[in-house]
């Protein structure tokens, strides 16, 4: 397969996003997407769009976005362990003095 140089500066901006940003982007297209052609192209009233457009976006997300939401729970879980170290409890604060 073929790298092109748009692939892989497409690849870097990726990267730089915030995994929930990216994450929560795609759930929502996952969602949207099935709900307007429902409703708007297939003429299916709009409550019973929603409820296919809630059962597509699960399933692809489930099938598509399992790499991304390992991604977004190792990041956030990154930023717990900082936020944990950057923490003074009271002790050590009292001990400080």
């Amino acid at each position: 397969m073929l790298h092109s140089p748009k692939l892989t500066c497409v690849k870097r901006l990726v990267q730089r996003i915030p995994a929930w940003v990216l994450y929560t982007f795609l759930r929502l297209v996952f969602l949207v997407v099935p709900l307007l052609i429902c409703w708007l192209v297939l003429g299916i009233p709009l409550w019973l769009s929603a409820i296919f457009a809630a059962m597509i976006a699960l399933a692809l997300s489930v099938l598509l976005l399992t790499n991304m939401r390992h991604r977004m729970a190792s990041s956030m879980e990154r930023s717990r362990e900082t936020n944990r170290k950057k923490t003074v409890t009271d002790e050590e604060h009292e001990d400080a003095l």
